[in-house]
């Protein structure tokens, strides 16, 4: 099914008028940091306000998000790794990272939690704390644990962007491009695959631009630590940015793995998101699929 070009027109020029860049849905309003942790107040305009403790001892790291909303306090997220364990606890529910059996008890209290409408700005919390306070991931287990959390908050949010009928079609999903540094706007056509009968539908996909730091026959920055580019970036759009670290090729998250280039965590990660179920498959979409990696049998890492 072709989209009228006329309709395509109209729709472009409608989402290139609204260019203002409204205030962030999260700020962070308090940090704290000693030599082993980190505590982080995060305020957002609905939902939960955030608060998030962070720990790194010898053998032991630990991740704890608790929600704020009209004088309660309620755990969302504990996550405590030691050695060759995992114990995810989501809203006083626990689980085992390496237990095959709660899967999928584990996958419905994450989709549960994910389709929390208190919980949609936590994706924007943890971008937050990214691009503010620059904790490096690659070193930190828990700042790990926290990024790839948010990641997938905001794979999440793009599902939920994606308007399905009741009969199943994909109906014209607009995003808005981030400005490049000359603040010219440029817009990606892709075509996505949702629908029952097979038939694609036309979706306006952003693209980061800093991805072409990194990627391309001459890109300017280099990959560090087991990172490596793709010299096609017609290649790396058409596989949205797989492997990177980042929602697709909306947006590169460089403080998990210092930069936006390809990580063998990253990689496993999208692997396990591609598959029949996409990223609604059990190996994605949950705690195994998100923190830890069940090919090397490990926390993920880059």
């Amino acid at each position: 099914m072709k989209t009228p070009s006329f309709l395509i027109s109209s729709l472009l020029c409608l989402l290139l008028v609204h260019t203002g860049h409204a205030g962030d849905p999260c700020e962070i309003t308090s940090s704290s940091r000693t030599d082993h942790s980190e505590d982080v107040t995060v305020e957002c305009v609905s939902g939960w306000d955030y608060s998030l403790h962070l720990e790194d001892t010898e053998g032991m790291s630990v991740l704890q998000v608790n929600g704020h909303k009209d004088g309660d306090e309620e755990e969302l997220i504990k996550v405590e790794h030691s050695g060759a364990d995992m114990s995810i606890t989501i809203r006083s529910e626990s689980f085992d990272a390496r237990d095959e059996d709660s899967a999928e008890s584990e996958s419905e209290a994450l989709s549960n939690l994910l389709d929390d409408e208190d919980f949609s700005h936590f994706g924007a919390a943890v971008k937050a704390v990214h691009d503010e306070l620059q904790l490096p991931g690659w070193k930190s287990q828990s700042i790990m644990f926290l990024y790839r959390l948010g990641i997938a908050a905001k794979d999440q949010e793009e599902l939920r962007k994606r308007d399905l009928r009741p009969d199943g079609e994909e109906t014209l999903v607009l995003q808005k491009r981030d400005l490049r540094p000359d603040g010219e706007e440029t817009l990606v056509l892709q075509k996505r695959d949702l629908r029952p009968d097979g038939e694609e539908t036309l979706v306006l996909q952003k693209f980061d631009q800093e991805y072409k730091d990194y990627h391309g026959p001459n890109p300017p920055k280099s990959c560090v630590a087991n990172g490596w580019n793709y010299e096609s970036l017609e290649l790396l759009e058409k596989e949205q940015c797989n492997g990177t670290c980042g929602p697709a090729c909306s947006n590169c998250w460089p403080w998990v793995c210092g930069d936006c280039c390809h990580h063998t965590g990253c990689l496993n990660h999208d692997v396990f998101c591609s598959g029949y179920w996409g990223k609604l498959g059990s190996d994605c979409f949950t705690m195994r699929g998100v923190l830890w990696d069940t090919v090397t049998d490990t926390p993920y890492d880059c």
